[in-house]
């Protein structure tokens, strides 16, 4: 992502500043950096309002789901053995490469062992907040970064398995 933006851009981060000021004051330096907060525009193609409602309902859900004490959170083992996912480094612009073998993630058997679907999306987001709070502890604010390349290996995927009534 460049860190140069248009005068569109500019002139749009401004704007969606001032509404999401009172949402400004709660974010840390790195989360209320134009860098960061140009990604919920470009989201939405500019649109300030829709990026607004975004944010909004982004930080409504993270309250809702105590999304920030994820990392304080044990999951059942079983989780990693059946979802796993391996940071293997960077690449040359330093941004942190992740392989997700979704082939063969088992999300069909935890479903049936009666882990249910709020359970497994919260170790999802477990994996991404783990992400963004390594890329803040290890950079910068003039030098961080706001990306992860993820290499999906859908090599033994079936879909059958996603398309019974539990799959997932």
């Amino acid at each position: 992502m460049t860190a140069v933006f248009s005068p569109v851009e500019l002139a749009a981060l401004e704007k969606f500043r001032l509404r999401i000021g009172d949402i400004v004051d709660q974010l840390d330096e790195f989360d209320a950096h134009d860098r960061n907060l140009i990604r919920w525009l470009r989201a939405r193609d500019m649109s300030v309002d829709k990026a607004e409602k975004m944010i909004r309902e982004n930080m409504k859900v993270r309250k809702e789901f105590l999304v920030d004490e994820l990392q304080y959170r044990d999951f059942p083992e079983v989780m990693l053995q059946q979802l796993p996912f391996t940071p293997c480094g960077h690449d040359k612009q330093g941004i942190v490469v992740c392989i997700i073998p979704f082939g063969i993630w088992n999300l069909k058997a935890l479903v049936q062992n009666g882990h249910d679907d709020k359970e497994i999306l919260l170790y999802l987001a477990q994996i991404f907040e783990r992400y963004f709070r390594y890329m803040k502890n290890n950079h910068s604010i003039e030098n961080f970064k706001t990306e992860i390349n993820l290499l999906i290996d859908y090599s033994q995927f079936s879909l059958p398995d996603y398309l019974s009534k539990r799959g997932c």
